[in-house]
């Protein structure tokens, strides 16, 4: 039988110690397997994440969106999100939303989760025109192009404009092009008037044309 000397000793007791007070032991912390999708939103417009469908659903962005190159800000507890194989960039990276679009998102651990995301523009629901065009969006936004010399537009100034401009962001039940002048009806039953004034056309209590739209009616139209 070995004995055990006294340097056998000091060994056994230095790595007693050392595991006792952890020196020299190493532990591997597991890595994280999150990958979700936290946030989401395309030109301000919030997108609803479902976790069970594991889809993005963005609707109404804006008339004239332009559907082929729009650029996504979102979070993610994951470690990566790609396109295929393009890494993506929150508010950098410009995608095709002209059909849906799958975001895989890597965690730490190597594992991934996608997302399906849907992005909707909203629809014209009425147009007038007469010498400029006035168009009515499913989000209640009013747009305009066309002849402005008198301020039908209601952009403020007067000013023509060849390609569809944001007049209103929402609110707008219905319009009419009229005479070089305009009529804007809200959701709120309020009618509003823009334009020329010469006749008293804007029914505002003068003759002064205005490129703004003033309110004609507080409430009660239908």
């Amino acid at each position: 039988m070995k004995r055990t000397t006294r340097n056998d000793a000091v060994i056994f007791l230095s790595a007693l110690l050392m595991t006792a007070y952890g020196v020299g032991v190493s532990y591997s912390t597991p890595k994280s397997s999150n990958k979700a999708m936290t946030s989401f939103s395309i030109a301000g417009a919030a997108g609803t994440i479902d976790e069970k469908t594991i889809t993005v659903d963005l609707t109404n962005l804006p008339l004239f969106t332009r559907m082929d190159a729009l650029m996504a800000t979102f979070k993610t507890d994951g470690k990566a999100v790609r396109v295929g194989s393009k890494a993506q960039v929150s508010g950098k990276t410009a995608n095709d939303f002209t059909k849906p679009v799958i975001y895989t998102v890597t965690a730490v651990d190597g594992s991934t989760g996608t997302y399906t995301v849907r992005v909707l523009v909203s629809k014209i629901v009425s147009i007038s025109g007469y010498s400029d065009t006035l168009i009515v969006g499913s989000d209640g936004s009013l747009w305009g192009t066309g002849r402005n010399g008198d301020g039908q537009l209601a952009i403020g100034n007067t000013n023509s404009v060849s390609l569809p401009k944001q007049i209103l962001a929402n609110g707008v039940a219905a319009v009419s092009a009229g005479y070089y002048h305009s009529l804007i009806l809200k959701t709120d039953g309020s009618l509003w008037a823009t334009g020329y004034n010469k006749s008293g056309q804007l029914g505002n209590g003068t003759t002064t044309g205005t490129s703004t739209p003033e309110q004609v009616i507080a409430d009660g139209v239908a």
